[in-house]
């Protein structure tokens, strides 16, 4: 159905952070792009790319499940972006406050305490999600990806699902041009920015197998297709934005 359809192009529509974020920190520091900007506008692109799939892909499965989708449901999302925005930037200051401190008073916190620090954080951030669901929208983090994703599914998709997925990478380089227009930026920088949202992977790997744990007919094949554009995409992105990064960035004067 149309419903089915859609919740299927919300699982494959995501752009990867696993893959984009290591590459635009790394472009940050070698100085490639940083004169206009060109990995803050992709990180931060990237970022509100994802909470908007997700809330979409929410608002698909909930009516493929039989509900029913209204328009305070679309207008949510912006809503959601910018509270979750400042939510993590809240949480986030409040986090270096706290080990600064500790710090400042000789109170050694190992790396290793740090990250589960931080990782139980997002879990409470998640958590926070669905408490407040139906009274604020507030996108948490996306934490522990990548559990669901069985690559056995792979067998069962042919090579419609293949030009489906790069028909939808099309319609991506076509959008991410599109959003382009009237910017400084160069023909070579603007292909730059087609290659980092080719890549997917992350959210593919939370999402792709909740229509399948639905129960909804349309679950084995949305997961198989998310398996497979991982398989596919994330290499590609990841190959592309590596290589050709010294060729189509330059790199800003110190």
């Amino acid at each position: 159905t149309r419903v089915e359809a859609a919740v299927m192009g919300s699982v494959l529509a995501a752009v990867s952070p696993a893959v984009v974020v290591p590459r635009m920190v790394q472009l940050m520091e070698s100085g490639r792009g940083t004169d206009k900007s060109i990995p803050q506008m992709i990180l931060a692109g990237a970022s509100c790319d994802d909470i908007f799939v997700i809330v979409l892909f929410t608002t698909f499965l909930h009516t493929a499940q039989g509900g029913s989708a209204n328009a305070a449901d679309f207008l949510s999302i912006p809503a959601s972006i910018v509270l979750g925005v400042a939510l993590g930037a809240l949480v986030g200051w409040l986090l270096s406050r706290f080990f600064e401190t500790a710090y400042a008073r000789a109170h050694c916190i190992r790396n290793s305490m740090k990250v589960i620090i931080v990782l139980g954080v997002s879990l409470l951030l998640v958590a926070a999600e669905g408490w407040l669901e139906g009274i604020v929208p507030v996108s948490g983090l996306l934490v522990l990806v990548g559990a669901a994703v069985d690559i056995r599914y792979m067998a069962g998709v042919g090579l419609a699902a293949v030009g489906m997925i790069f028909s939808a990478l099309i319609f991506r380089a076509v959008g991410v041009c599109l959003c382009l227009v009237r910017t400084p930026l160069t023909a070579k920088e603007r292909l730059y920015c087609v290659f980092a949202y080719l890549p997917k992977a992350t959210v593919q790997a939370a999402i792709g197998s909740v229509p399948l744990a639905a129960g909804l007919p349309c679950g084995s094949i949305v997961l198989s297709v998310a398996v497979l554009g991982i398989v596919i995409t994330a290499p590609l992105g990841a190959f592309l934005m590596d290589t050709s990064a010294p060729k189509l960035l330059s790199k800003a004067e110190e």
